[in-house]
């Protein structure tokens, strides 16, 4: 696996697009809360809902790069240093922060051990439902 990796609060496109529709709500107390561990800049006033009183509670959407199983380990290490120099662009560290998602940088290792944990953690998840629609 390759490992840059950004997280965002929202599976729409961008914040952008929607952040001053987000505002308005809040004028009105309607945003109840953000679904990351952390407040995000693009919306400061609106709490995470551990903030807000589910505590745990965390669903974020993460971006990553993946090779094909077998691909050599040196290929892994190039790309995987090439997509985190551009992760730490002060200019794409920026237009991500100003659409609301953290840029991250990580190994192929650290980033294997994330996606990993995500899969366990979202597999809990689908075992609480039941096998049939209600």
């Amino acid at each position: 696996m390759l490992a840059s990796i950004a997280e965002t609060n929202t599976a729409t496109p961008s914040w952008d697009s929607i952040s001053s529709q987000i505002r308005s709500a809040l004028s009105i107390g309607s945003a109840l809360a953000l679904t990351s561990a952390a407040r995000t800049p693009v919306l400061p006033d609106v709490p995470t809902a551990s903030e807000a009183g589910v505590p745990g509670y965390e669903a974020t959407i993460w971006l990553g790069l993946m090779a094909p199983a077998g691909t050599p380990k040196p290929i892994i290490d190039r790309l995987n240093a090439a997509v985190n120099d551009v992760v730490k662009r002060p200019e794409i560290i920026k237009l991500w922060k100003d659409q609301g998602a953290l840029p991250m940088s990580m190994t192929p290792e650290e980033f294997d051990k994330y996606l990993r944990g995500d899969i366990v953690k979202w597999a809990e998840v689908v075992k609480r439902f039941p096998d049939k629609p209600q």
